[in-house]
């Protein structure tokens, strides 16, 4: 009992420092046994950043601790500054990968990201997404980073492949062509459309500059 005690706390600053990380770059663990691994790996790279002052703090005060004569806050900081610093480390170097930072790219580099579905969407969009769905039928919307009452949403791994588009757009059924009204805009069509992936064919990514220069072709 006291081994997988020792164990897991071990293993805590690695899995605060995941956490953290995957808080804002997403969750890329292939499997259980691929975050395990990096949970071991990191606990144990942070734990040999931390092994001098532990060591200092067991020389120094181990045996005030034991008596119960350290302050009060001496064990809620050193346990704050176990778990918190990981976690914060995660926190940034997820920020970096999620703005694509060139620092970021050298710890972390793209091909990590497991699908083509996860590094389209991955990235900082604006614009149309277009699909054509196995049945033939092409489908369309807005897609966008940028917040807003109601915003676009595609999974990622290791959920299955889904996209809600708002506000959802008209297209030409049988062709995918973009549908305009008199004044040249965009037609609209109601609410959102909410596609699984298993029935999309083709997904087809226009910014509105690509969408203004096929507007003036049509």
């Amino acid at each position: 009992m006291f081994t997988a005690a020792v164990l897991a706390v071990a293993l805590l600053p690695g899995a605060f420092f995941l956490w953290g990380f995957e808080r804002r770059a997403g969750r890329y663990g292939i499997g259980l046994r691929d975050r395990s691994l990096r949970v071991a790996g990191g606990s144990a790279f942070i734990l040999a950043i931390y092994a001098a002052p532990l060591y200092w703090l067991y020389t120094s005060h181990w045996n005030q601790f034991t008596a119960g004569d350290l302050p009060l806050w001496a064990p809620t900081v050193v346990s704050l500054s176990y778990l918190g610093l990981p976690l914060l480390l995660g926190w940034m170097l997820g920020i970096g990968v999620e703005r694509r930072a060139s620092w970021a790219g050298r710890f972390v580099p793209d091909n990590r990201i497991p699908t083509a579905w996860d590094h389209m969407f991955a990235q900082e969009m604006g614009g149309w997404i277009r699909c054509k769905l196995k049945s033939g039928v092409w489908v369309g919307g807005a897609y966008t980073s940028e917040a807003g009452r109601v915003t676009p949403y595609a999974s990622e791994y290791p959920e299955q492949h889904d996209l809600y588009l708002f506000p959802a757009i008209k297209l030409d059924a049988l062709t995918g062509s973009f549908v305009y009204d008199d004044h040249g805009e965009l037609v609209l069509d109601a609410g959102g459309v909410w596609l699984h992936g298993d029935d999309i064919e083709i997904i087809n990514f226009v910014t509105a500059e690509q969408e203004n220069e096929e507007a003036v072709g049509w």
